[in-house]
Formats: C-alpha cells, sequence, structure tokens
C-alpha cells in the first residue's frame, strides 16, 4: 500500500525571501495524527484550526524548505489549500495512478485561466 504521494501546489507556498516551493511531498494521515492534533493549543482555542495542524504534520517536503509546520500551512495560498483538502479527503479511496491523476486535474481545476 503507498501512503507516500508527492504533489504540485497549484500556486505554491512564497517565503519570506520571495522564493516560491511548489513541490513536496505528504503522507497519510493516522488516527495518531488526528488525536494529538486535538489537543495542540491552537486547535483547543480555534477548532477550525485542526486541519493546518494535521496538515503540518502529513506534509513532509516542500521543495526547498527544511521543515513543515502548521506555520508554513496556514500562509498557503487558498487555492493551495483547498487542492490539500482534496487531497486528503481523496487520498484514502484511491490507488497510486488514480492518486497522480486526480493531482494533475484538481492542480489544473484549481489553477486560473
Amino acid at each position: 500500500m503507498e501512503t507516500v504521494f508527492e504533489f504540485t501546489l497549484p500556486k505554491g507556498y512564497l517565503d519570506s525571501t520571495g522564493q516560491l516551493h511548489r513541490k513536496g511531498k505528504m503522507r497519510l494521515a493516522t488516527a495518531g495524527d488526528e488525536i494529538s492534533a486535538t489537543r495542540d493549543p491552537r486547535v483547543l482555542s480555534n477548532p477550525s484550526y485542526l486541519t493546518i495542524v494535521i496538515l503540518g504534520k502529513v506534509v513532509t517536503e516542500l521543495e526547498g524548505l527544511q521543515m513543515v509546520t502548521a506555520n508554513v500551512i496556514e500562509k498557503l495560498f487558498t487555492a493551495d489549500w483547498h487542492f490539500y483538502r482534496i487531497c486528503i479527503s481523496e487520498s484514502m479511496i484511491l490507488s497510486r495512478r488514480s492518486w497522480k491523476w486526480y493531482a494533475r486535474t484538481a492542480e489544473r481545476f484549481l489553477r486560473p485561466p
């Protein structure tokens, strides 16, 4: 079973130096990821932060960054945020081949004309 997936963000994360980071890897979330995220103080004060904290755990690489954290995830453009949410919700039911097709389709769908 494939548990790590490569992706390319539609827009990319723009860091403080102006460098754009689009390619990365994410792994499937575990029950432990979700349980630990529910104990995070940011989630306790704002439940909407749950997905951000989980993504900070499961996005394992973003080109050129040493570490991906919830602080990086919360600075994503809206198109990238929606892309991640689509990928997470669909990754549980897709094979590796379908995942790659779905990721390419989602990128095109979320990219502005």
